[in-house]
């Protein structure tokens, strides 16, 4: 793990734990989904003590990738996800980031083992504290089922185009260009979500809205209610 890598995760870790402290843990829900949250939250083994992020999309998105990296590995270290173009992961995984964070990977939407239809309530995204809903080229519509889903729930989500620098690459006007046509999509969401455009294979480096990304989802995961 580099010097970078390590202030980054040093920085998640001390302050969710000064914010967790005096918030430790979100306002229960009201009734029959409260108690379905909380049967489910302790058969996964959650601890109030932390929040749980979950990595949603697509089969073959890189969502793998941006965990590692998070975490400051690469594919084939020890205690990685797997990484593959195929469909890699075949079950719900969790990884730690911090003694106070959780990443999970979930599978792919969209294939045999895993299809779109369900895909919200199938793989419990409902019991997370904030989904991140990894993309690519396009919006695809269990994208937006994920972001309706997750607003009715209440629960935070952010829209991340990941991949970004294989289209820079490309195209100097990446940026311009690839947050025009998403916007055009985030239309029939009926907000306006925000688009965070990073690099999965390189995070640290911080070379597009990594850093911004991290803020906002530790501000929303230790103040969620």
């Amino acid at each position: 793990m580099g010097i970078t890598q390590s202030i980054m995760l040093g920085t998640w870790c001390i302050a969710t734990y000064a914010l967790l402290k005096s918030n430790p843990k979100p306002s229960p829900k009201d009734g029959q989904r409260q108690r379905q949250i909380k049967i489910l939250r302790e058969l996964y083994g959650f601890d109030y003590a932390k929040r749980n992020i979950a990595f949603a999309g697509t089969s073959g998105i890189g969502k793998s990738t941006m965990i590692n990296s998070l975490r400051g590995l690469k594919e084939g270290d020890e205690g990685a996800a797997k990484c593959d173009y195929d469909e890699c992961t075949m079950e719900v995984a969790r990884y730690p980031l911090c003694s106070h964070i959780d990443l999970w990977d979930l599978p792919g939407a969209g294939t045999v083992r895993h299809p779109s239809a369900g895909y919200f309530d199938d793989k419990h995204l409902f019991i997370m504290d904030a989904i991140v809903i990894v993309v690519r080229n396009r919006l695809s519509e269990i994208d937006m089922e994920i972001a309706r889903r997750a607003r009715n729930e209440r629960i935070p989500y952010f829209f991340v185009r990941n991949l970004v620098e294989e289209a820079k690459k490309k195209d100097p006007e990446m940026r311009q260009k690839i947050v025009k046509r998403f916007e055009e999509s985030f239309k029939d969401l009926q907000v306006k979500p925000k688009l965070y455009l990073v690099n999965a294979h390189a995070f640290s480096d911080n070379a597009f809205d990594e850093k911004v990304l991290a803020e906002e989802v530790l501000k929303n995961i230790v103040y969620r209610k």
